[in-house]
């Protein structure tokens, strides 16, 4: 116990003798790990930020999309091939609990002169149910005022802001391809990052978007929520079957429709981006190989710099495992405290990455995984005692009487 004291005594005591030195030779471990816990924090954080967008829209909801794999478009025009009888089957099925129909296009969104191109969007009363949105001011159109194709609108926070500024909008007029709607309410602000936001969307409802704007009477889009997550796979299936008998399809390669559901998006996201994060940690981890030749190179010109301290303490009756013992132990001090400093860099610079998210209102999740902390120290205490065994092992092996005589 007392010579592996000793040992760390003098270990430490050569770490801060040379302290440019030994920041050089660690340098490449502090890269290393920097770049580990940076990436893995950062890959956590852009993972939440797009399985968090994916969810705000429902983790119970099945999507059905018009248009087979193969013939989604046609010609650079959308192929629609859902329509509203097809929705009203779908909620005759046990476990659904509400249907949304979706058609949706770019216009001109004109008020006092300002005009605005953006998504807008028919939908059905079902809307906020389905996609679990709020309203802040006013209130959604009803079922009656969807089949009588009432000109109204609920627009999104975002273009209240750049259409009406601090003005009230609820009552106004707003023209959507030279036709008036009537704002009768605002939804709350919700995001949505890297996939778009409905905050600078316009919500009309879904019939008087087919006959007043589209002048299309098929659907781009079904969603259908699911009373239980358990049952989406089984509701899945019989949204196809049904599909499938109102269409006149018997082979599903000749499907003229999409069923997708959001946990099976979560799920395939999360696996990507998981693969990628540790792809690139992988890659980062490279440099500490770097590092660990610099440690090796280092701990070798200390062999030979101190070739007759060596060969003093083992006339002085030094065993060969107690020199090996101490300049593996130096070598281990150099990377873990390297693999300190390094977690400690990342940490920070994962800190920045979080705080430039969140100031661009990304919503960014700064975690930094214990994993990760003890695979970045561990990882540079692994490569201080494989690149530092060489020199050890020299160092042990040197021969007291010729050691002595070193010039």
């Amino acid at each position: 116990m007392k010579g592996l004291k000793l040992t760390l005594k003098l270990a430490f005591s050569g770490l801060f003798t040379n302290i440019a030195r030994s920041f050089l030779t660690m340098l490449g471990i502090i890269i290393g790990v920097a770049s580990v816990i940076t990436i893995m924090s950062v890959g956590d954080g852009a993972q939440s930020l797009i399985t968090g967008a994916i969810s705000s829209s429902g983790t119970k909801n099945v999507t059905v999309r018009s248009g087979g794999e193969n013939q989604s478009f046609a010609q650079g025009v959308s192929v629609k091939t859902l329509t509203l009888k097809d929705a009203e089957s779908l909620e005759s099925i046990p476990s659904v609990t509400a249907v949304d129909t979706q058609v949706n296009a770019s216009f001109d969104v004109v008020y006092a002169g300002e005009s605005l191109t953006t998504s807008v969007n028919g939908v059905s009363e079902n809307y906020p149910t389905v996609q679990m949105h709020d309203l802040i001011m006013g209130r959604f159109f009803d079922q009656s005022e969807n089949r009588s194709r009432k000109k109204v609108a609920v627009i999104g926070s975002n273009l209240v802001k750049e259409l009406f500024g601090n003005r009230n909008p609820i009552g106004e007029k707003i023209k959507i391809k030279n036709t008036s709607f009537t704002v009768i309410g605002v939804l709350e602000e919700k995001g949505g990052g890297v996939f778009g936001s409905s905050d600078d969307a316009v919500f009309v409802p879904v019939q008087t978007a087919q006959t007043q704007l589209l002048n299309e009477p098929n659907l781009n889009s079904i969603i259908v929520q699911v009373s239980d997550e358990d049952l989406i796979d089984r509701t899945s299936e019989t949204i196809k079957a049904k599909l499938r008998y109102s269409h006149d399809i018997e082979d599903p390669d000749d499907d003229d429709f999409q069923v997708s559901s959001v946990a099976q998006t979560l799920e395939i996201v999360t696996t990507i981006t998981g693969a990628v994060s540790a792809f690139l940690a992988v890659i980062a981890g490279v440099s500490l190989i770097v590092g660990g030749i610099g440690i090796m190179n280092i701990m070798l010109m200390n062999v030979n710099q101190r070739t007759r301290e060596i060969g003093l303490r083992k006339a002085l009756g030094a065993k060969p495992s107690m020199i090996r013992q101490q300049f593996l132990v130096e070598s281990l001090v150099l990377t873990t405290v390297g693999g300190i400093l390094g977690t400690i860099i990342g940490i920070l610079i994962a800190w920045g990455v979080a705080l430039g998210a969140r100031y661009a209102e990304y919503d960014w999740v700064f975690q930094i995984r214990p994993e990760a902390i003890l695979l970045g120290v561990g990882l540079a205490a692994l490569t201080g005692y494989v690149f530092g065994s060489g020199p050890a092992k020299k160092a042990a092996e040197l021969n007291a009487i010729e050691a002595l005589r070193y010039e």
